[in-house]
């Protein structure tokens, strides 16, 4: 398990498996290659509204299992590029990362997916159409 964001001595938790924590990542190509690294992302947020974290993570072609609440569902397809699970549910949420784990054949699919979703709908330029048509008025969805 890789912590990001904490230090050790930030967290007062035994875990019965071997635990890293970073502390704070200012570097942006550190923190791409432990996402890449990662076999999966846990977002655990109850109400962010579009977290970075999950884009970052989809972005560098890890799945992210995380609630379905506040922005998460925007971005995660349930079983197509994560899990999503039920708001404040620990054993649904266990039950995603898991799921995500278990299957090897599945896995690089979710990776795959994870980034294309990424890809379709979240670059800059995609982003930066979407806002011009805001500005003249259209409707998008």
């Amino acid at each position: 398990l890789i912590v990001i964001g904490l230090n050790k001595n930030d967290i007062d938790i035994a875990l019965p498996f071997e635990c890293t924590f970073t502390g704070y990542i200012t570097n942006d190509t550190t923190l791409a290659n432990i996402y890449s690294a990662a076999d999966v992302f846990v977002a655990p947020y109850l109400e962010d509204n579009f977290p970075n974290t999950v884009l970052e993570s989809m972005a560098c072609g890890t799945p992210v299992v995380g609630f379905n609440a506040g922005g998460i569902p925007e971005m995660i397809d349930h079983k197509t590029n994560g899990y999503l699970s039920d708001p404040l549910s620990s054993h649904d949420l266990a039950k995603g990362i898991e799921w995500v784990l278990s299957d090897a054949q599945l896995h690089p699919e979710l990776c795959l997916q994870a980034r294309k979703k990424v890809e379709s709908n979240y670059t800059y330029s995609i982003i930066a159409d979407k806002y011009i048509e805001v500005y003249r008025g259209n409707n998008i969805e």
